[in-house]
């Protein structure tokens, strides 16, 4: 017969999970103002910003996969 031993969470452990709540904190915010956002201005930012973001972006990973 095989006993489950629970274990709690070592302080590394909590350090770790506390920093990583702290770093999506931001893009939490960012996110929740991008829902709540006015669909005229999302309309603004496909026609204006976000194509040539999203080239961007693209191209750069696009330049890190393919370069030695």
């Amino acid at each position: 017969m095989s006993t489950i031993r629970q274990q709690l969470a070592s302080p590394l452990q909590l350090i770790a999970l506390a920093s990583a709540g702290i770093i999506l904190l931001p893009l939490g915010y960012v996110t929740a103002q991008a829902l709540s956002a006015d669909p005229v201005v999302w309309s603004r930012l496909w026609a204006t910003r976000i194509p040539e973001l999203l080239f961007n972006t693209i191209s750069l990973a696009a330049s890190n996969l393919f370069s030695p």
